[in-house]
């Protein structure tokens, strides 16, 4: 492409005008939701993580019995919680679990994961 379109351009200079009230927005969410993600990993048993530091994602290690695939697959499908499979980034049996979500957000699907990993 040559350029992109004109609202592009428009948001992109939005953004760029309040870049700092944007960064401190999110650095806001990241934080408070690595603090949740901190606290149901110390109560969840099958999982481990090296933490990261103030980014969004995570590649946490799920000790389960089974392929990460099928279990993430199982997961979207009988839970509605999306992880991706670590098998997709050569980190058989780890998952990439992102936490830039509203807190509701973030708390019902660590839950739900909660209750998934009870059957593994």
């Amino acid at each position: 492409m040559i350029c992109a379109g004109v609202f592009n351009d428009m948001l992109a200079v939005h953004v760029l005008r309040n870049k700092d009230k944007i960064l401190a927005r999110n650095k806001q969410i990241v934080m408070n939701n690595l603090k949740i993600y901190q606290d149901w990993l110390a109560n969840e048993p099958k999982v481990s993580l090296i933490m990261p530091q103030a980014v969004s994602t995570s590649f946490p290690k799920i000790d389960i019995d089974g392929d990460i695939e099928e279990f993430c697959i199982k997961l979207l499908k009988e839970k509605g919680v999306l992880l991706v499979p670590g098998n997709r980034f050569d980190m058989p049996g780890h998952v990439r679990l992102g936490y830039c979500a509203p807190e509701e957000t973030l708390q019902n699907g660590l839950a739900k994961l909660s209750e998934f990993l009870k059957e593994y």
